[in-house]
């Protein structure tokens, strides 16, 4: 799951049941932060769990409307790592656009992520189609990922 930066920091010994949901944004975006990984290694990542679960090796939280950080990946290690197990985007819900959460302003910080990637590695017998050491990974935006030189 991607690093979020809000407002309003949760505690970080949960009081109620709810609170221990950490991946629910309860506050405004911190439109300023960054994230920044170091030498992880993703080994034997599979698209589904062994009880059919949906996985990947990075996600959104489902409730992250404004922003989510860019995010830096430096020396990442990819073994055996599955094409469909790569980082998955979802399209932000039309009830976004509504209401008091945003506003008149539509909630699009799932159609607004990059993660970059430096120094990486792929091994094992099975692989991403990545070929390059250095890659970014971005949203499915069509207003964005089509007028970037050398996005597919």
């Amino acid at each position: 799951m991607t690093f979020v930066s809000v407002t309003t920091p949760r505690d970080a010994m949960p009081i109620r049941a709810n609170d221990l949901e950490y991946y629910r944004i309860k506050s405004d975006a911190v439109m300023s932060a960054e994230a920044y990984i170091e030498n992880v290694e993703f080994r034997n990542w599979a698209p589904t769990t062994k009880c059919f679960g949906l996985q990947s090796i990075v996600t959104i939280p489902k409730t992250v409307a404004d922003y989510v950080p860019i995010h830096y990946f430096n020396g990442t290690k990819f073994h055996n790592v599955d094409e469909a197990a790569m980082p998955f985007f979802f399209e932000p819900p039309e009830a976004w656009g509504q209401g008091k959460e945003c506003g008149e302003f539509p909630c699009t910080g799932p159609l607004n992520v990059i993660l970059d990637f430096k120094e990486n590695s792929l091994s094992g017998s099975v692989q991403p189609v990545i070929s390059a050491n250095d890659f970014k990974i971005i949203s499915n935006n069509t207003n964005v990922s089509d007028n970037l030189v050398g996005c597919s």
